[in-house]
């Protein structure tokens, strides 16, 4: 009786895949085995759930390259690799107010985002007169914030007193003049 066994295959190339940055060009995987062609399962890191689809948003995740082979032994590679948040900066306006008794903080925008609508959660408003500080925050884990907090002002407002002429008033139902 004979038995016949595949060939022993290995990486010739051995698997690697580089971190990106969310909103860049996907890096694509690197291998070559001896024998046969491989394919790439993506998951995220911590989960079981391999897919081919390949993953767009920030997080940590590996990247299973298989050899597909039927002839030669098979080879699974397991390889983390990241893609970090975008990096964008927080541009603040309306940074000087008047004091009105409502709270008032200045408002900001994200400069830096990929066609998305990104919203911002601005703390730290005030209504008395000072100086204080605003911070910026940001639930989306596909970006970072930078410049993250501001100064801003509110300063008491002017308030019209009528002055009395001295020069003339009433007393005694006579006008004195002086």
């Amino acid at each position: 009786s004979y038995t016949i066994t595949g060939s022993v295959n290995e990486w010739v190339v051995a698997p690697s895949i580089e971190n990106s940055t969310y909103g860049d060009a996907h890096k694509a995987p690197v291998a070559q085995a001896l024998y046969g062609e491989y394919k790439v399962e993506y998951c995220v890191k911590g989960s079981s759930q391999f897919s081919e689809d390949i993953p767009t948003l920030a997080g940590t995740y590996i990247a299973r390259f298989t050899t597909t082979d039927m002839n030669a032994t098979t080879l699974a590679t397991e390889i983390e690799f990241t893609i970090a948040p975008k990096q964008v900066e927080v541009e603040w306006s309306a940074l000087a107010f008047v004091y009105n008794g409502m709270a008032q903080a200045p408002t900001a925008t994200v400069k830096g985002v990929y066609g998305e609508t990104v919203e911002l959660a601005i703390s730290g408003a005030k209504t008395n007169v000072g100086t204080y500080t605003a911070t910026a925050s940001l639930a989306d884990d596909n970006y970072t914030l930078t410049n993250t907090t501001v100064e801003y002002t509110i300063a008491a407002k002017a308030v019209d007193v009528p002055v009395l002429d001295v020069n003339s008033f009433v007393f005694t139902g006579e006008t004195f003049t002086s």
